[in-house]
């Protein structure tokens, strides 16, 4: 299977919108672009109504890396000619903007909650500071484990990135939000599938 079915058939089996089932999977003989902009649209609409609740946890349910891809893929195939159809590729850039806006809110919330881990930390080191008999027993447990334990060497762990990233990269430089471009990462995608490459989500 392609990848771009591969990865469309997990989206929409995830429920993101069960309207994107109706327009995508079955013959379109009208081949009215708009209709299927218009499905697109109800899933993006579906996550964005869930971040301004609140309900991050949704979205992140439903824009997993994999769905992106698939996203991505979906709107760069509804892709027009913006010299003949410049308001519908107004309209579907501005749709796969708010897409990239909601993965960055959603690295954005993940960085909040790693804050709020490392200032629970940071409060609780605080709080022995000023208690001498937690700072003595602090203190005293740092004397066992070193005791314990010889000395670790330390090792680094290579980092390692996923080959539609690292040509998007090559290509384009690294995005300054680190939200990867839609229209530039589906072609990046396209062609890896064309070529026989696998797509590491």
């Amino acid at each position: 299977m392609p990848l771009k079915s591969a990865l469309a058939k997990s989206l929409f089996t995830q429920n993101v919108n069960a309207n994107l089932n109706g327009v995508f999977l079955k013959p379109n003989p009208e081949g009215d672009f708009y209709i299927k902009l218009a499905a697109a649209c109800n899933a993006i609409n579906t996550m964005l109504t869930n971040f301004s609740n609140g309900n991050i946890s949704a979205v992140m349910d439903s824009l997993t890396p994999q769905n992106y891809l698939s996203l991505a893929l979906v709107f760069n195939g509804l892709r027009q000619s913006a010299s003949k159809y410049p308001n519908y590729e107004l309209i579907r850039t501005s749709i796969a903007i708010s897409l990239q806006n909601l993965s960055q809110g959603v690295n954005q919330y993940l960085i909040l909650l790693e804050t709020k881990s490392r200032l629970a930390v940071a409060q609780e080191q605080a709080s022995i500071l000023s208690d001498m008999t937690k700072l003595q027993a602090y203190l005293d447990s740092l004397k066992a484990v070193r005791t314990l334990f010889n000395p670790s060497s330390q090792s680094i762990i290579k980092a390692k990135i996923k080959p539609q990233y690292a040509t998007y990269i090559k290509m384009y430089g690294y995005p300054p939000s680190g939200i990867f471009d839609i229209d530039k990462l589906a072609p990046i995608l396209n062609s890896m599938t064309a070529a026989g490459q696998k797509i590491i989500v």
